[in-house]
């Protein structure tokens, strides 16, 4: 099984709120940002969030939300919801990803096998989201 890249973002953190518990840090981090690719290119609309939960081994939970608003690969205008589910693990995110959008052409998007990685480049967060292909698919 392999994976094709479907989604850049640069994720622009814009502000975190934070309440410590007896064993727990809660973050949510509003953001803002850009996404390039082949498939879609836009921006992230007002209301970013990701929930951060996280005990003190630096294990927890995550969940983002969020909207983009561009172009898909035809041109034309759509927007795509994003909902990044999973869990940090020794402070390692590994997520799965949920697309939803009113293209017609990024449709697929709503079934597809979707996998998250996340990376810092050139000073700026990247969530790549990516397709798993069986075989030659």
């Amino acid at each position: 099984m392999t994976s094709k890249e479907i989604l850049d973002i640069s994720v622009f953190i814009q502000d975190i709120n934070e309440v410590k518990t007896q064993g727990k840090v809660i973050k949510m981090l509003m953001f803002s940002g850009t996404c390039t690719g082949t498939m879609f290119e836009g921006e992230i609309m007002p209301g970013g969030v990701d929930i951060q939960i996280v005990d003190d081994a630096g294990n927890g939970t995550v969940c983002a939300r969020y909207m983009l608003k561009g172009f898909d690969c035809q041109s034309n205008p759509c927007k795509i919801y994003i909902e990044n589910i999973g869990t940090i693990d020794s402070g390692e995110m590994s997520t799965i990803p949920h697309i939803y959008t009113d293209s017609e052409a990024l449709k697929w998007m709503e079934t597809a096998s979707l996998t998250a990685a996340f990376s810092m480049i050139d000073q700026v967060f990247h969530v790549k989201i990516y397709k798993e292909k069986v075989g030659g698919q």
